[in-house]
């Protein structure tokens, strides 16, 4: 197969060919075999590579920027100190790929297979690795700032030296991961630093000088692949917080307390938390004055203050309460009082009743009595 380059050369494309230093830039190249190729050097910049069989292939400082690799076999590859930087690798099979110290920043290596690739050094900043098996691939001195290494799975990989600075880990399988360090090293009794805004508030919560825990039933994130993760206070250096948070006005100097959970993000940009923290000392961040005492004093008004609003309302609540109840008892006395009522006038309508029903029969005996008051009024007069 010969392929034409944009200044009219012809070169031939076959397996283990030597395409050194040639420029094939912006060349279709979709399914072509070159495996074994020899492309040192070789300008394929935006070059369709989809489906392309590279394996073995030597790719060293090759210019790949923009490649479409989707696709592509690239076992065994030699990529070392190749650029790719925005190149397209989805589903690329990578598998013993040498890419020592190569370039693939922003590239879309989605579903890529990296088994036993060699990585180390490379520049991976801002690669989305999204659920890449990187099982055994080594990775010692990469760059992986804000890498998306999302469900990706890392056991046994070696990330010695690796900066994982604000790298995305979630669900990411670390069994065995070598190499990962904690960046800040956070320790019980050790001392830090966190801003917050007017009246020592920050993200909800009412901070006060002493020791501040997490409100009762909420549960602290301590998930190690997760940045920035709630609940759980936060805070990192005086300079990191200087940087981060410049508009907020009162810094603390704070001590991490006995019996505190902490979580320090193995792909920190140089924050941590903890459950609780000791607030020693405040300071107003423009002035540097130390707003310890005052904010002290604010506290235990703001503390009687609110003793004595919880106290109204409790009068207040108690109270209604109270009236709520003698309504309720008077309702019921006078519920019983109308039916104790209405039985007196039931007992006094049968009473009337059965006494104008005897008065009657008294007049107006029945036949039977009538015929024996009769018997009885003649046997009177025949006695006579």
């Amino acid at each position: 197969m010969e392929v034409k380059n944009k200044f009219g050369i012809v070169y031939e494309i076959k397996p283990g060919a030597n395409l050194a230093g040639v420029d094939l830039a912006g060349v279709d190249l979709v399914g072509v075999d070159l495996a074994g190729a020899n492309l040192t050097g070789s300008n394929l910049t935006k070059t369709n590579l989809a489906g392309a069989d590279l394996t073995n292939a030597t790719l060293a400082w090759a210019k790949l920027a923009g490649v479409d690799l989707t696709g592509a076999k690239l076992t065994g590859a030699n990529l070392a100190e190749t650029n790719l930087t925005g190149a397209n690798l989805a589903y690329a099979k990578l598998t013993d790929a040498k890419l020592e110290w190569a370039n693939l920043a922003e590239a879309n290596l989605t579903g890529v297979k990296l088994t036993n690739a060699k990585l180390a050094w490379a520049n991976l900043t801002e690669t989305n690795l999204t659920g890449a098996n990187l099982t055994g691939v080594k990775l010692a001195g990469a760059n992986l700032t804000e890498t998306n290494l999302t469900d990706a799975n890392l056991a046994e990989t070696n990330l010695t030296g690796a900066v994982l600075t604000g790298a995305k880990l979630t669900d990411a399988n670390l069994t065995g991961t070598q190499g990962l360090v904690k960046q800040i090293g956070v320790e019980v009794g050790n001392f830090y630093w966190k801003r917050f805004g007017e009246g020592l508030i920050n993200n909800g919560y009412q901070f006060k000088v002493g020791i501040n825990k997490l409100r009762e039933g909420e549960v602290f994130a301590d998930d190690e692949r997760k940045l920035c993760t709630y609940p759980g206070f936060h805070f990192a250096s005086r300079s990191w917080c200087a940087v981060n948070y410049p508009n907020r006005p009162l810094e603390a100097k704070i001590r991490i307390p006995e019996g505190a959970k902490i979580n320090e993000p193995w792909a920190t940009d140089g924050k941590a938390s903890a459950d609780m923290i000791e607030i020693l000392q405040v300071f107003d961040v423009k002035t540097g004055e130390d707003v310890t005492e005052k904010l002290n004093k604010e506290g235990l008004m703001i503390c009687k203050q609110r003793s004595k609003e919880v106290i109204d309302t409790v009068v207040r609540v108690t109270l209604v309460v109270l009236m709520l109840c003698i309504f309720w008892v008077f309702l019921f006395y006078g519920i019983c009082a109308e039916q104790d009522r209405r039985e007196r006038q039931k007992s006094n309508r049968q009473w009337l009743h059965e006494r104008v029903l005897n008065e009657y029969n008294v007049k107006n005996p029945p036949m039977q009595e009538k015929e024996i008051l009769k018997a009885m009024e003649a046997a009177q007069k025949g006695g006579k």
